[in-house]
């Protein structure tokens, strides 16, 4: 396995790749060779975006499906020699189609990212109907449906898989407005063991991958609604809620990504990794109690 510097499609460094010092994250190359792979959700600039470059950097032939069209033609031109369905994963016809297509224009798949998802902060109690079915449907429904025809065809191909589903940290710990996202990537880390538990006699894994506050084009979106001063709400965040002073990137969750697809994770199955810079592994952010500055007298 080799490493190489991520750059953008213009040739220059891509600062998603890039620590706060100005030196590259390394990305695998080579570990997917010859695997085809199909992510959900695929058209957005999160992470999305983040695991198709990286299965691309690392040898892997991505498949990408966005239910919305403009999406999946901006996956179109930004991918222009990969295979891109537009489609509803949470529709049982609709996945079946997909899956007939896939099979059609590239054979057997060897590895699924289940990323399609929708957020919604809003206290449970004023959540309407149709919302929590609109969560559940793209969040969970989807997993399992996309889950299960993968799993049908690498039984009938005989070949081994790996899954990977994304689920979230607001499965482990939470706050408020989030009560029904949080039960619902609850449900997907659940889902995700019971996978791993019935269907490794036949060889297929599945691993569920657990983001924390990812710097992106689309979060950074979602933060200029939530307050006046996003770039103010990221540093803090980073300072104070991550043990790591680092921000987590898209590439990030990408490259542990392209780990749980290869062979290089063969005995690794039912687990929830999060990607999160060691957010939920404190008990109190950093700006309530830091005891770093005494770090030099222990």
């Amino acid at each position: 396995m080799t490493t190489e510097v991520r750059r953008s499609a213009a040739g220059t460094k891509d600062p998603n790749a890039m620590f706060n010092d100005g030196t590259s994250r390394p990305t695998a190359t080579d570990t997917l060779r010859g695997k085809n792979i199909l992510i959900t959700g695929a058209g957005g600039s999160g992470v999305g975006r983040g695991i198709s470059d990286a299965i691309l950097a690392a040898g892997g032939r991505p498949i990408f499906n966005d239910i919305d069209d403009d999406a999946a033609d901006r996956l179109r031109e930004r991918y222009p020699d990969q295979v891109v369905i537009s489609g509803d994963a949470s529709n049982e016809a609709i996945v079946e189609r997909m899956f007939a297509q896939v099979r059609d224009e590239v054979g057997a798949l060897h590895g699924l990212v289940n990323n399609a998802g929708v957020g919604l902060v809003k206290p449970f109690y004023s959540v309407a109907f149709e919302e929590q079915q609109r969560l559940f449907n793209v969040d969970l429904t989807a997993t399992w449906l996309t889950a299960k025809a993968f799993t049908i065809q690498a039984m009938q191909h005989g070949i081994p898989g790996s899954i990977v589903n994304i689920s979230s940290i607001h499965a482990h710990s939470t706050t408020s407005g989030y009560a029904l996202y949080a039960s619902c990537k609850g449900a997907v880390e659940s889902l995700t063991r019971g996978i791993a538990v019935e269907v490794g006699a036949h060889r297929i894994r599945c691993n569920a991958l657990a983001p924390g506050f990812v710097e992106s084009e689309q979060n950074e979106s979602l933060l200029a609604a939530l307050t006046p001063d996003p770039t103010g709400w990221v540093r803090r965040h980073i300072s104070d809620q991550q043990a790591l002073p680092e921000p987590v990137t898209a590439i990030d969750c990408g490259n542990l990504s392209v780990y749980l697809l290869s062979d290089l994770s063969q005995g690794i199955t039912g687990q929830t990794i999060r990607v999160d810079a060691g957010t939920t592994s404190l008990v109190y952010g950093k700006d309530f109690t830091d005891h770093s500055k005494h770090a030099g007298a222990l």
